[in-house]
């Protein structure tokens, strides 16, 4: 069985399954689980398919041997949970027989009608009854059970109004319009179209059957939830309605030929973003209306206003701002490159900017200078924010001296050995940038750095204009790229050599982070460090701004887990590799020497070694791959500028989960997650190249509309006005 087919057969087998046909479902997935007997996936699937069925232990076994195919498949891990919560307080406690199968189903075998279906209740404290076999069911039994925040709900809450006449022409089991009934308050109307059985039985339960009816007349609509029914374009002559409608490119085009405005969800702030054309989102929803509606629209706050660069970026008493990197080699070359392209597109912005190396006497000069003059600003980068001299018996920090503002970026732990000096001598007026978990670190570990503003879309170092990115993924010669930095790693000493030379007890608490953290892609080292600290002690560590001697061990012991569990990822990435198939063209970015330390590369005879890259031949290596390896660093909410740059160029990029990575491109969408097996990147790699040529696109199309410089440092500039 090729690849390609069984994909195709896992998803027949998942649709069927989410249509109800429970039994060839489960015939379809035993077949499937003969030929791949340790596929995470058909076993997890399996899992939920005997759970529905009321076949708990069986459930239970299969989760079970789904979890140790993938020990890190959270979703399988979620629904075991699921199951033992439901099984009898003395069986959930046994340990089920490994081999439990559903070979001895006569095929004849009824579901009990209680077993049809399940109540859950959305964030309005509405019930709605849902069938087994429904998308909020079947994934993953326990989480999209409460998964009805989705964004393009929460719109509709804040939109809907008390009076107003809806259509849900694609009701289903009703989320959709049973919120909108509930947030008219018993003014109103939703007309409910094409719902399933269950959904009458939610309308009685939540005492709404005076707002819901199934006709549609020819009353003056003010909103329509189109969800996947076609489009009716007579819709538009009833009145001047809003239209939420599914994201194709289909659909786009003919609503747009008809004069509909049509914008997308600002998922963050909850507004409207008009479209000129087409694009790809993580939400999977537009919005579209006539001109006139836009215009009640903009005057309610609906509709997020286009910056006017000239006028509002102008006007902030900015003069110049100076972009610090360390020097033209540093990181090679990336952060003069960073810098270079901050100077460059704050110019579009309508601000003056030069740029300037901090290991050069010239960036005293221009620091001295700048001060001088009020609205000139200092973005001094990872390391600019450092500049200490000696007075007197005391070190200082020029900044402090010259009583100037001064703002930098954090883009990895405080604890990291190479960030600890430069935030330790921060000034006390230096504004610092990060994502919101590292800023959750940074107040923690540095108490004394006050000015933190969090910032998560950092854009791309790379883009059409280092490489060209539209080059088709069937004609790359390179199957698979790894752009990781393992010489950062390979030669450090092991976890237990380096704790073993401490206090039993402290080497006993970094034994536990590492525990906690090594298989953990949801929470981060720090996060775990403080849960230890809370079991022992009753309470979590609090750090001093002048740190005591236990500080710095616990530091140390961060620091210590951190890059243990980082090059451990990466060592059996690369172990993975030397398995899969030798038809892959693989390159990695690193030099040969890992063979002594990973000497099963050697195996692999189409790996080739190209050597540490600068930013410019990285972006040719990026062009011409089909696929690029990621394995993220261990902090949860911060895309690895790797990613953007691999997906920025037109690659499809694999990799280890994290949360914000789902969030922001979804499996299968824009992205693809691969387990900590070999057989997953296999499997992974060999799709058909037209669907990994789709998940490129998609990526690389969020890419460029989540992640660009105008929008960056547009918020960039909202942040830094707030102190000059």
């Amino acid at each position: 069985m090729t690849d390609h087919s069984f994909l195709s057969q896992v998803d027949q087998a998942e649709k069927k399954f989410e249509h109800g046909n429970t039994k060839e479902a489960i015939q379809e997935f035993l077949e499937l689980n003969d030929h791949h007997p340790n596929n995470a996936q058909i076993l997890n699937n399996l899992g939920v398919l005997c759970y529905t069925l009321g076949y708990l232990k069986e459930a239970y076994g299969y989760l079970k041997k789904a979890i140790f195919a993938d020990p890190n498949y959270q979703q399988a891990k979620e629904n075991l949970k699921a199951v033992k919560s439901s099984m009898p307080q003395n069986e959930s406690q046994q340990d089920v027989h490994e081999h439990s199968e559903l070979h001895s189903f006569s095929g004849n075998e009824t579901i009990p009608n209680e077993n049809n279906y399940i109540c859950i209740t959305t964030e309005d404290n509405l019930v709605v009854y849902v069938s087994k076999s429904s998308e909020y069911y079947t994934s993953n039994i326990k989480y999209n059970l409460s998964n009805t925040k989705k964004p393009e709900l929460t719109f509709i809450r804040e939109f809907i109004e008390s009076g107003m006449t809806v259509l849900d022409a694609d009701t289903g089991y009703g989320i959709y319009a049973l919120t909108m009934a509930h947030e008219m308050e018993g003014e109103g109307q939703v007309i409910a179209r094409n719902a399933n059985e269950l959904f009458y039985r939610s309308v009685e339960e939540n005492n709404l059957q005076n707002m819901i009816t199934t006709e549609l007349d020819n009353s003056s609509l003010d909103f329509i939830h189109l969800g996947a029914s076609e489009l009716d374009k007579s819709y538009f002559t009833q009145g001047s309605p809003m239209v939420m409608f599914q994201a194709t490119q289909e659909l786009f085009n003919s609503i747009k030929q008809i004069g509909i405005e049509i914008f997308k969800l600002d998922i963050k702030e909850n507004k409207l973003i008009k479209l000129e054309r087409f694009e790809h989102t993580s939400n999977n929803y537009f919005l579209g209306c006539t001109p006139q509606k836009t215009q009640i629209l903009k005057e309610k706050g609906y509709v997020k206003s286009k910056l006017n660069t000239t006028k509002s970026l102008k006007n902030n008493n900015i003069k110049c701002i100076y972009f610090a990197y360390p020097n033209s080699t540093d990181a090679h070359g990336n952060h003069l490159k960073r810098a270079t392209l901050n100077a460059e597109n704050i110019k579009d912005l309508g601000i003056c900017s030069a740029t300037i190396a901090v290991y050069e006497t010239k960036f005293l000069q221009t620091i001295l200078e700048a001060s001088c003059n009020t609205g000139n600003v200092i973005f001094a980068g990872r390391l600019g924010y450092d500049v200490t001299i000696n007075v007197g018996n005391m070190k200082k920090n020029v900044f402090d001296l010259l009583n100037m503002h001064v703002f930098g970026t954090l883009a990895d732990h405080p604890y990291s050995t190479f960030m600890l000096e430069p935030l330790k001598n921060a000034a006390d007026k230096t504004v610092i940038f990060t994502s919101n978990s590292l800023s959750h670190e940074l107040k923690s570990i540095f108490p004394n750095i006050k000015n933190i503003e969090n910032i998560d879309n950092f854009p791309p170092l790379l883009s059409s204009n280092d490489s060209d990115p539209s080059i088709p993924l069937y004609s790359r010669s390179i199957d698979i790229l790894v752009p990781l930095g393992i010489h950062k790693f390979i030669n450090k000493p092991s976890l237990e050599s380096q704790l073993n030379k401490l206090d039993s007890e402290v080497a006993k608490l970094g034994y536990e982070i590492y525990d906690l953290s090594k298989f953990d892609y949801i929470n981060t080292v720090f996060d775990n460090f403080q849960s230890v600290m809370l079991n022992k002690h009753g309470k979590k560590h609090i750090f001093s701004h002048h740190k005591t001697q236990k500080d710095k061990l616990l530091i140390y012991i961060l620091n210590l887990v951190d890059w243990t569990i980082r090059k451990e990822r990466r060592i059996q990435l690369l172990e993975n590799l030397s398995k899969i198939s030798n038809i892959y063209n693989i390159a990695i970015t690193s030099n040969s020497d890992i063979l002594q330390f990973i000497p099963e590369l050697q195996k692999n005879t189409n790996i080739n070694f190209v050597g540490e890259l600068n930013i410019e031949e990285l972006a040719r290596y990026y062009a011409h791959s089909k696929t690029v390896i990621n394995c993220n660093p261990t902090y949860p909410d911060l895309i690895s500028e790797r990613v953007k740059n691999a997906m920025s160029l037109g690659c499809c990029v694999i990799s280890d989960y994290q949360i914000e990575l789902d969030n922001t491109f979804g499996n299968y969408h824009g992205i693809l997650f691969m387990s900590s097996t070999w057989e997953s990147i296999n499997e992974l790699v060999s799709m058909n190249i037209n669907k990994l040529q789709t998940i490129a696109d998609t990526g690389r199309h969020i890419v460029e509309n989540k992640f660009n410089y105008n929008q960056y440092l547009s918020n960039i500039i909202s942040k830094i006005v707030k102190y000059i």
